[in-house]
């Protein structure tokens, strides 16, 4: 793997940085939007190309990989931006752009990059947890003539609430379909809801909704590969997320150190603090390695390799998240997890990380049975 980065990366992230320090106020991040300035921003970034990166040329993208989304995740996490860059253009642009058919793409991944559709990633269920196999999913689609009706619940829906369109995983006949239902499809509803990092979340209730033919991306073992690839996809943006998180609970906690006088020193002048310090730097420099292993082996596309590596890569991210949010807030005082205090504010963003998709008990489950298939 070569870990260098180009000049072209350089200036992207340059870029993001640039785009993230005007757009999200230091004190601002962390607290509640209106819609109407998420959309605003959303506007804004889709015209800076950041929404396509990973889109097709043809349907106005970039073409470009996970190494490059990183930078941009990277910057995202770093100033808490609550905007749905994760479940549109990472994971529901990623299966579109993968399996859908040229028309498809057009309907749906163009304008995707242009910023005028957003996207939701519907998968998990109220009654299983990380039960990511068809056979175990309630969610179901019956055969109606040439069309289907699709019945169920599906909860947890990231960036939910105010989607345009889902990506929806369902079960026919035992075989796993991956389609494309409109927001406003008769027989939907939605009760939204938010995270414990305030973003908005969904719980969708189909009831017979018509589904045509056309709307369907893949189904069978087709649509299992294609889920495999976007869950692996999902946990190395989650991984480069958490690092830019954790990267301003260090600056933070950096300069709390400096400033913060006890005992008539900083408190950057003892010495146990110091080490507890160090050791946040060492935990964030090992995972923003890992992070980067995990948007390579992305891009390689060998799902073992991908798939035993990002779990890896994962497993290693979350626990130095709990490392470096508790020695922040322990640092920081009382005041750590005040409402106040932005700290608290990035522990509870890498809090939600950590569970989205896979904790650390399913990830090490996914890197057991690579291991074993590769032996």
């Amino acid at each position: 793997m070569d870990f260098s980065i180009s000049e072209e990366q350089l200036q992207l992230r340059d870029a993001v940085k640039r785009f993230c320090d005007g757009e999200y106020p230091p004190e601002m991040r962390g607290q509640q939007v209106s819609a109407d300035m998420r959309r605003e921003r959303w506007g804004m970034m889709a015209e800076l190309g950041l929404i396509g990166l990973a889109v097709s040329e043809t349907c106005g993208g970039s073409d470009l990989g996970m190494v490059e989304q990183m930078g941009v995740l990277e910057e995202l996490g770093r100033c808490l931006s609550p905007e749905p860059y994760l479940s549109t253009a990472v994971i529901s642009g990623s299966l579109i752009n993968a399996l859908g058919t040229s028309e498809q793409q057009q309907r749906w991944l163009a304008p995707i990059a242009m910023g005028q559709l957003r996207v939701a990633f519907a998968l998990d269920e109220p009654r299983e947890r990380y039960a990511y196999q068809a056979s175990l999913m309630e969610c179901r689609l019956t055969l109606e003539g040439e069309d289907y009706r699709l019945s169920g619940e599906k909860s947890l829906v990231l960036d939910g609430a105010d989607a345009d369109a889902y990506v929806v995983a369902a079960q026919h006949d035992g075989a796993l379909q991956l389609l494309v239902v409109p927001a406003d499809a008769v027989g939907l509803t939605r009760t939204t809801g938010s995270t414990l990092d305030s973003r908005e979340i969904a719980t969708l209730c189909f009831a017979d909704v018509l589904i045509s033919s056309g709307q369907v991306l893949a189904e069978g073992e087709r649509a299992e590969c294609a889920l495999q690839a976007v869950l692996d996809r999902t946990s190395a943006a989650l991984c480069a997320e958490s690092v830019g998180a954790m990267t301003e609970l260090v600056e933070q906690t950096r300069e709390f150190l400096k400033v913060r006088k006890q005992f008539g020193a900083v408190l950057g002048k003892f010495q146990v603090l110091q080490h507890r310090f160090v050791d946040m730097v060492i935990a964030l420099e090992q995972s923003r390695s890992m992070a980067a292993v995990a948007a390579m082996a992305v891009d390689e596309a060998d799902a073992e390799k991908s798939r035993k590596l990002v779990s890896a890569a994962r497993v290693s991210v979350a626990r130095a998240a709990r490392l470096i949010s508790k020695e922040a807030v322990q640092m920081h005082g009382a005041m750590g997890m005040t409402d106040e205090c932005q700290v608290g504010h990035y522990v509870k963003r890498l809090m939600v990380a950590e569970r989205l998709f896979g904790d650390i008990s399913h990830q090490l489950q996914n890197f057991a049975k690579s291991t074993a298939t590769a032996a």
